[in-house]
């Protein structure tokens, strides 16, 4: 197929291919899976729609992102058991700071990209609102949750995990940021930024 065949025929599909893989493309807005909608959406702590909105990056003056609470889950609930063959999750790597406050060394270190990692002898670590920890659980129809991903080592601003359950519910868990996880103590006051949360 021909370039210009290919962006007649087929560029709707290279456009929801780019954005699926996280890239942004101004003005458009992802496509989200059927099974999450406002109907199967809820969350134990603050509105949490903008996880469904198509935007996951803030832009234009918007942010697009849900600020959760640790430990307080994000669930779809549907109205029977389900198929679930992966899910897809954004987190907030908050690549618009103007220094890295998450290093480990607690120095504001200005963030251009052309310096090393160990630049001046330290590091860049994490962004404090990054998700570090979470885990995924699911209701199969018993009325008990069970556990199918769970990691506390996260370091990536896109998880897609594959599934290949059935559940009639299934919940994301935010257990921790880089920030909360370097206190002794958050008096159960932590937040993590989310901007997407999705199964399919």
């Amino acid at each position: 197929m021909l370039p210009r065949e290919f962006c007649r025929e087929k560029i709707g599909e290279l456009q929801d291919a780019l954005m699926e893989d996280d890239c942004f493309l101004p003005g458009m807005k992802r496509k989200i899976s059927p099974l999450c909608n406002e109907k199967t959406l809820s969350a134990v702590w603050g509105d949490a729609s903008n996880l469904i909105n198509g935007v996951d990056r803030k832009i234009w003056g918007h942010d697009n992102g849900y600020w959760g609470m640790v430990d307080r889950a994000v669930t779809y609930t549907f109205d029977k058991v389900t198929h679930l063959s992966d899910f897809r999750l954004i987190v907030d790597s908050d690549l618009d700071r103007e220094y890295t406050e998450g290093n480990p060394d607690v120095l504001n270190i200005s963030i251009p990209l052309f310096r090393r990692a160990d630049y001046n002898h330290t590091t860049f670590g994490f962004p404090k609102c990054m998700l570090k920890s979470f885990k995924v659980e699911i209701d199969d129809g018993s009325g008990e949750w069970k556990t199918v991903y769970e990691t506390h080592e996260n370091h990536q601003r896109m998880i897609r995990e594959h599934l290949d359950v059935d559940a009639k519910a299934v919940r994301l868990i935010p257990l921790g940021t880089y920030f909360s996880e370097s206190l002794w103590t958050t008096y159960g006051s932590a937040q993590a930024h989310i901007f997407s949360f999705e199964v399919r």
